[in-house]
């Protein structure tokens, strides 16, 4: 790798006009591929003018009423509850490849037992906003909510605190400053009160370690901050199936398809990637061997095999493209996709990391391939006639 890296940085000093033609041009071609992706899966979505954004929420019981808002969230409204004990098999059930893709997990339970229901104003809620961290292997509090809520006294708790299931509590807004370090029961568990909320009139506590015992959670919500996949839902849907049976109520939305959408422009991309990538080492990186016959030729005298001959010149190609992929990639989600959204209305949607990293094997795939048959005929010749070539 280190010599690679010294050859790549001798051929941009010697050959720098066309060595930046080149990053030029395999740049134009990874931005163009991610784009024509990104276009002709928003061609996919937009087909079906009904398709709304909507959040995941899945209730228990019988059916009592539908609504749909205005952003196309569907709510239905059922006659049953669950305790936390159930809630938590589901979320322990569900693959945490699945939870890496729901932005937020929000239920309420109701206490059954505590010293704070003797406040008439507080009705007995505790609110879970949570939000899966790969980082910790846990459930950690939802950012958004956690980083916008204020408290009118004490310390918020850490997301270390919450992440292992230390029992801290953060109180709802009717309690005032005294209850402050001081240990309330919950559920008959005592936690220690770290904070007293400025707005929300629900308990706040971390989720694992949580009593099993809450009551009267009506419902549970996965939210998506676009479409939600059609994976993720057949995934989150089943493992309700497996662990309520029919007393879960899980309501269809609009998902956006992981494999027929994806499978259907492959060969378009492939195609488009073989044209662009062949034109490009076509013209340039024959150019680049042409002019460093001479160094192949002297390898080749100095006892360096074919194999390895090839091996050198190929990997500079490949890490060239490589990094060339990952800049673009880089520009492309930066800059270029939000000024895209107004012609494309679904473009931030449609990618993923399984999509973004098959273009890369399709990318650097056709690369090898063109760079392989390309140092085959040049290696062919013998090193008398390379250096003539020089």
């Amino acid at each position: 790798m280190r010599y690679t890296i010294k050859n790549i940085k001798q051929f941009a000093q010697r050959n720098t006009m066309i060595f930046i033609l080149f990053l030029i041009c395999q740049l134009s071609a990874a931005f163009v591929i991610l784009m024509s992706y990104g276009a002709f899966q928003n061609f996919k979505l937009v087909k079906n003018e009904n398709l709304s954004i909507s959040d995941l929420t899945v209730s228990f019981g019988n059916i009592v009423e539908q609504q749909t808002d205005d952003d196309g969230n569907v709510y239905l409204y059922c006659d049953g509850q669950t305790d936390n004990a159930q809630i938590k098999k589901l979320l322990d059930k569900i693959d945490t490849s699945v939870l890496t893709d729901i932005e937020y997990i929000y239920y309420v339970a109701y206490l059954t037992s505590s010293d704070l229901l003797s406040n008439d104003e507080f009705f007995g809620e505790i609110a879970f906003r949570l939000q899966y961290s790969s980082e910790n292997a846990a459930f950690v509090p939802y950012s958004v909510s956690y980083d916008n809520s204020p408290l009118a006294y004490g310390e918020i708790y850490s997301v270390d605190d919450f992440a292992k299931g230390k029992h801290v509590a953060i109180l709802p807004c009717m309690f005032d400053e005294s209850y402050v370090g001081k240990t309330v029961m919950i559920d008959g568990e005592s936690y220690e009160v770290c904070g007293i909320d400025f707005m929300d009139d629900m308990v706040s506590i971390p989720y694992e370690g949580s009593p099993d015992t809450l009551d009267g959670i009506t419902e549970i919500c996965f939210g998506v901050e676009n479409l939600m996949s059609e994976d993720t839902y057949n995934s989150i849907k089943q493992t309700c199936e497996d662990v309520f049976g029919n007393y879960a109520v899980v309501p269809e939305i609009d998902t956006v398809s992981d494999n027929l959408p994806f499978y259907n422009s492959i060969m378009l991309l492939a195609i488009m990637l073989s044209v662009l990538s062949a034109i490009t080492l076509m013209l340039l990186y024959r150019y680049i061997l042409d002019t460093r016959n001479g160094m192949l030729a002297i390898f080749r005298l100095c006892g360096c095999t074919i194999k390895k001959a090839r091996h050198i010149f190929i990997s500079e190609v490949m890490l060239m493209s490589l990094c060339s992929f990952g800049i673009s990639a880089f520009v492309y989600f930066s800059f270029a996709t939000d000024k895209l959204k107004s012609s494309f209305v679904y473009i931030d949607d449609v990618y993923s990391l399984k999509a973004c990293g098959i273009i890369l094997i399709l990318f650097l795939g056709v690369t090898y391939v063109i760079s392989n048959l390309m140092m085959t005929s040049k290696l062919n010749r013998s090193p008398l006639e390379q250096f003539k070539e020089r």
